[in-house]
């Protein structure tokens, strides 16, 4: 699966237009996903064969999207601090009322934040299956991350002893400080996305040439 990514990386460069990049984007996480699926142990992860959503069918799945939406939440506060629009992004812009630019800076951090979080969360079995529930009523899933007019689907959902373990657990991880390379400091994730959503508004002003990703090591 690593070639496969490899592959999709050195294709980047030649992609000509958004549908095309995506494609590419698409194809490299089904092989990430593939591979997070074989660092997973345990009865959690035995149901998880792809990345799915809306609603999710399997524990992880209800850990991956709820770490996205909530990190996709603490972006869009970052680029709001700033003074940048959320909904007004790039890559991400492909559908009307997206948080198109929260989506497009929450890439450089779901692998360190919330995929290493869902890992440890099932690996270390700091949730098990009894913290999960079917339901057709999300009550556990964050008002933002669903529209008042969605249709109700069945779907796997944390409980409410799993919400607050998962809650416990993200935002001890927003608070864990990392090298920041550009910083030559370390700084709490929190504070990285702010950091980065500046660079973003520097990049867009022509303050800067090039918008520099964090890189997670």
């Amino acid at each position: 699966m690593l070639p496969r990514v490899d592959a999709g990386l050195q294709q980047v460069a030649q992609a000509d237009s958004l549908a095309s990049l995506r494609g590419l984007e698409g194809s490299a996480a089904r092989a990430y996903f593939g591979l997070l699926r074989q660092a997973m142990a345990g009865e959690l992860a035995a149901s998880f064969t792809k990345r799915a959503r809306r609603p999710p069918p399997d524990p992880i799945n209800a850990l991956l999207g709820l770490g996205y939406t909530l990190l996709t939440e603490a972006m869009m506060t970052a680029l709001e601090v700033v003074g940048l629009d959320p909904y007004i992004g790039f890559f991400h812009a492909d559908a009307y009322g997206r948080p198109a630019l929260a989506l497009d800076l929450i890439e450089e951090f779901r692998a360190p934040i919330v995929d290493s979080l869902a890992l440890t969360l099932v690996n270390k079995r700091l949730l098990g299956p009894e913290d999960f529930e079917e339901s057709d009523q999300p009550d556990a899933e964050p008002p933002a991350s669903r529209k008042a007019d969605s249709p109700a689907a069945a779907g796997v959902y944390l409980n409410p002893h799993g919400w607050r373990v998962f809650l416990r657990e993200f935002a001890d991880r927003l608070e864990t400080e990392t090298l920041h390379p550009l910083a030559g400091r370390r700084l709490s994730y929190r504070k990285i996305f702010e950091v980065q959503a500046r660079l973003a508004a520097k990049t867009i002003s022509g303050e800067e040439a090039h918008y520099r990703p964090f890189v997670w090591r």
